[in-house]
Order: C-alpha cells, then structure tokens, then sequence
C-alpha cells in the first residue's frame, strides 16, 4: 500500500503542476488579450481613417456635383438665348 509520505509526494507534485499549468495559460490568456487589444486599435485607426476619406471624398463629390449642375444651367441660359427669335431693333 501507499505510504502516506508517498501519497503526499505525490499530491505536492500534482498541485505543482496545476499551478504551473494554470501560470502557463495566464500568460497565455494575457498574451492573447494584448495581441487583440493591438489589433483592435490598428482596425480603430484604419476605420477613422477610412472615414475621413469617405467625408472628404462625399465633400469632393458634392462640390463637382454644384460644378456641373451650375454648368449645365449655363448651357441651357446660353441655349435658351441663342434659340430666341432675334430682337427687332428700330432703324
């Protein structure tokens, strides 16, 4: 039979290893967590950025937009006065 001196050898080595174990997934975990928390600033940032260049390319598009809307008003006054039936001036 198993000695009590054994059995308690035998006990400490086996808690040794659990604790040893348990430190070994700890930093596991902590190492895991940090390389995730990186990453999720890294997308933070790229999502601000592509957010910026969304509203500055909407402000891009808005202003060629009133460009060609305005030129397109130009062309139809232009039109609308070439097209009208010359002024009877007096002689």
């Amino acid at each position: 039979m198993n000695s009590e001196p054994d059995e308690l050898a035998r006990f400490a080595r086996r808690a040794k290893r659990e604790r040893t174990a348990r430190k070994e997934a700890e930093q596991l975990l902590e190492a895991k967590s940090l390389e995730l928390y990186q990453a999720n600033l890294k997308l933070k940032d790229q999502a601000e950025l592509l957010e910026a260049q969304v509203a500055a390319r909407t402000h891009e598009l808005k202003e060629a937009l009133k460009s060609a809307e305005a030129a397109t008003k130009a062309k139809s006054d232009f039109l609308t006065v070439i097209e009208a039936p010359p002024c009877q001036l007096p002689r």
